[in-house]
């Protein structure tokens, strides 16, 4: 009979999100982007403006604004976790072909609590 009854709570919020600058960037030359990607509450996909490698850093100062959608236990009020990706890319310059950035960093934020865990991927 409870189990009927604990239904999720649904809610909806807009997320504003910044990606100003990337420091420390391996690479001397070369154009990078990123590409944000909500894997959880909703379908948003978009791309930041391709920026040239500039004393190893690259400043994009984009904003991203969409909205989410996310469920929260009826017993405990807790939100579950919904996941934004932004991973970074590499353009060929001179060319439309995108490459993910050798040793790319990728983050994945948790909107839930909006903390960072950083992880490292190896191109294939």
């Amino acid at each position: 009979m409870m189990s009927f009854m604990s239904k999720k709570k649904k809610f909806k919020f807009k997320v504003h999100l910044e990606l100003v600058e990337l420091s420390s960037v391996p690479f001397v030359t070369g154009v990078l982007f990123s590409k944000v990607r909500l894997h959880d509450g909703g379908s948003y996909t978009d791309y930041s403006p391709r920026r040239d490698i500039r004393s190893n850093s690259v400043a994009w100062n984009a904003q991203f604004d969409f909205p989410c959608k996310m469920t929260a236990s009826a017993n405990t009020g807790v939100l579950d976790p919904c996941v934004c990706r932004i991973s970074v890319r590499k353009n060929v310059r001179g060319t439309c072909t995108m490459y993910e950035a050798r040793a790319a960093q990728e983050w994945t934020i948790n909107l839930w609590n909006r903390s960072v865990k950083t992880c490292w991927k190896e191109e294939q």
